[in-house]
This record gives C-alpha cells, structure tokens and sequence, in this order.
C-alpha cells in the first residue's frame, strides 16, 4: 500500500489555514484527539455552568457550537482554553498565574540578577498574544475543517435509525423492582 492509499485524499490536499497575530503569521493545525482531550477536560471543568452549550449543541450542533462553548468555558477552564488554543496554532502553552508566580519568588530567593518570566514567548505573553488575539484562534477553530466535519458528522450520527433508537430507550423509564426483590440485597 503507498503511503496515501486507503486514506483518502483529503488529509494529502488540506491546505492550513493561517492566522496572523503581532505580526507573526500562524498556521492553523489539524486538529484530533489532544484536541478532543482538551475539551473535554475544559467540559469536566465547567460543566455544570456549560448546560447551554449542550442544549445549543443538541438543537444547532454546528461549528459556532464550539466558538460559544470556549468563549464560555474561560470564565471556568481558563488554563484548559489557553492549552487548547496553542495547540491549534502550535504556539507554546506557558504556565499558570500561580506557577509563573512561584517561579519567579524562587530566581528572587535565589538572588538572581535578572528575573526571567517563565511565559515570555508563550501564548500567555501580551507581547506575542495579546487581548484580542483569542478570538482570532476562536473563529479559525469555527470555521477549520475538522470541525465543520466532526459537527457534520455529529449531525448524521444523531439521525441515524440506531441513535434514534437508543434515544427513545433511554426516555422510557426504567423498569421497577419487583416487590419480593425490593430492598436491599442480603449477603450470605
């Protein structure tokens, strides 16, 4: 099998799409499972406070589900957002408020000379990401193939007969116990 057969031609043909921010221009990633994890990790979060983007996921699921969903999520997952912006535009990550702020107490109690700060040239330096730029990242991901597609094919798997089917068994209620096997169960 040559290295392009049996996949298709798509992955062999996708173009990135490129962002520019402060003058550096960024190509947008393919995104996958890291991805996935990220968010999820962000859902796990926040997600008591995401129960819109859920029932807006389950009425319009389309790729301006996953633009409101990371808005919302920063308030929440804030670390999580900013892990998954860089890695759709490949940028490091840098570290949280409180461990930049613990590295930098210890070059102070160590007597260095010169403070580094450990997010310089990370997403998290406003000299490289400033205000603004998220939104940039945000409307790459909306509008990024491989989200248009996984929406796409969320939408089919939804009308699919056995999703449908699986569906309306969860709606029926549950079966009741008989009242001879009601209670606790006695061990031997």
């Amino acid at each position: 099998m040559s290295d392009g057969e049996g996949r298709g031609a798509a992955p062999m043909m996708w173009e990135p799409p490129s962002i520019v921010i402060e003058g550096t221009t960024y190509k947008v990633q393919r995104l996958g499972l890291p991805q996935i994890s990220i968010i999820a990790r962000i859902w796990a979060v926040a997600g008591e406070q995401m129960q819109r983007a859920t029932l807006v996921a389950g009425k319009n699921a389309d790729a301006t589900v996953i633009g409101t969903f990371i808005v919302d999520a920063m308030a929440h997952a804030l670390d999580h957002v900013i892990e998954l912006l860089a890695s759709v535009i490949g940028l490091d990550p840098g570290v949280s408020e409180e461990k930049r702020q613990e590295s930098m107490r210890q070059q102070r109690e160590a007597g260095r000379a010169e403070i580094r700060d450990p997010n310089k040239g990370t997403i998290r330096d406003p000299d490289v990401f400033p205000l603004g730029s998220e939104m940039k990242v945000i409307q790459a991901l909306v509008e990024h193939q491989d989200v248009v597609a996984f929406f796409e094919s969320f939408r089919a798997m939804k009308e699919s007969a056995g999703v449908k089917t699986l569906l309306e068994r969860l709606k029926k209620p549950s079966t009741e116990s008989k009242h001879a096997t009601a209670g606790r169960t006695k061990k031997s």
